[in-house]
C-alpha cells in the first residue's frame, strides 16, 4: 500500500500554502481521506492526477485556432474601420475619451 502524505507534504510538494492545501480538500478540490475530524492524508497518485488535471498544455491544433481567431479579429476590425473612414481607437483610455467628446458635444 502507498504511503499516505501529510498535509504539510503536499504544500511542500505543490508549492503551496498549507491552508490552500486544507482549503482545496475540505472544498474537495484536491482528492483527500478524511482521518477524524481535522487531519487530512493524501495519495500522492491521487495529487499527480489531480494536478495533471489542472495543467494548461498547448498544442499546436490550440494555436492554430487562437491564431486563426486574432486574424479574423484583425480582419473585422480593418472592416469597419473603412466603414467608419478611421481607425478604431486601441485602448480603453482611447475609448472612453472619445465617449466622453460625444456627451460633450451632444450637451
Amino acid at each position: 500500500m502507498e504511503k499516505l502524505m501529510t498535509t504539510a507534504e503536499v504544500a511542500d510538494y505543490l508549492r503551496l500554502n498549507r491552508e490552500v492545501v486544507l482549503r482545496k480538500a475540505r472544498k474537495g478540490e484536491l482528492p483527500a481521506v478524511k482521518v477524524g475530524t481535522k487531519t487530512y492524508r493524501f495519495y500522492r497518485e491521487q495529487v499527480d492526477k489531480w494536478l495533471e488535471t489542472k495543467s494548461t498544455v498547448i498544442t499546436k491544433a490550440d494555436k492554430e485556432r487562437q491564431l486563426a481567431v486574432l486574424a479574423e479579429a484583425r480582419k473585422l476590425q480593418a472592416e469597419m474601420e473603412c466603414r467608419l473612414g478611421k481607425p478604431l481607437p486601441s485602448s480603453a483610455e482611447e475609448i472612453r475619451a472619445l465617449r466622453e467628446e460625444r456627451v460633450r458635444r451632444a450637451s
